[in-house]
């Protein structure tokens, strides 16, 4: 079915929100775009499962990593870099409006 898999993917790229196979009830071909219409997706149950089987046969992507590169670093380096990860998480907990009056009132041109 590599033909299918041309159409069926082709189509869901450029957006199609349906996919059905020819020969089907004139019935169902109303339904199917009654559902479309309604926001919803359809696929034909012989590509559902085609798409299913495509997708269970890719190979895990592999997950990136990065290199340890912190034994490369100073011990005043690794303080330092604590300090900021510290500091981060501290200014990250803090939100809506107290960080920003406390913002607007170290910005006061009269404390200068």
């Amino acid at each position: 079915m590599p033909e299918l898999d041309e159409y069926v993917f082709g189509a869901l790229s450029a957006g199609a929100s349906g996919f059905l196979l020819k020969g089907g009830e004139p019935t169902d071909l109303l339904s199917a775009i009654r559902l479309v219409a309604a926001g919803e997706a359809l696929l034909a149950p012989s590509v559902t499962k085609h798409l299913i089987d495509a997708y269970i046969a890719q190979p895990e992507p592999a997950t990136p990593t990065l290199p340890n590169r912190l034994d490369e670093l100073t011990p005043r380096e690794l303080e330092i870099l604590q300090q900021v990860a510290w500091l981060r998480l501290t200014i990250g907990r803090q939100t809506g409006a107290r960080p920003a009056a406390r913002a607007a009132a170290d910005a006061r041109p009269g404390d200068r």
